[in-house]
């Protein structure tokens, strides 16, 4: 009887988690029409799903620019480990340029306090080319 017990424990503590993400799934995917919300503010798992397979090229190639501005950002604060080289400022510009956007300013703290060049941390702000 001890072994059976212990068989179903384990067989329950294996398939809660998927069970419960499969039921969080559906009702995400049933909840967001029946209530009427947007796609655009709240996408179905299935319209993820989908956008993720017809977009995925457009998806990856903004993910790597995305991924290198993060570490850029934090290499240019010093929060990298010593032996990660920073990003420099003039090769965050041509990849922020190449990635299609246009350099606004660039301030030394959130707070926008002047560029100090020389100094540990920038702020940079673009604009997508063609955006109001």
């Amino acid at each position: 009887m001890a072994k059976r017990s212990a068989w179903r424990e384990s067989l329950v503590e294996t398939l809660a988690a998927p069970v419960m993400a499969i039921a969080i799934i559906v009702i995400w995917q049933v909840s967001v029409p029946l209530l009427g919300l947007s796609e655009f503010v709240l996408p179905t798992p299935s319209l993820i799903a989908k956008r993720l397979v017809t977009d995925f090229h457009l998806l990856a190639t903004n993910s790597v620019y995305t991924l290198f501005e993060v570490v850029a950002g934090f290499g240019l604060g010093g929060s990298l480990p010593a032996a990660a080289a920073p990003v420099e400022l003039p090769v965050y510009d041509r990849v922020a340029d190449a990635a299609g956007l246009s350099f606004i300013a660039r301030y030394s703290t959130w707070d926008r306090m002047p560029f100090a060049p020389g100094g540990d941390y920038a702020v940079s702000v673009h604009r997508r080319r063609g955006a109001g």
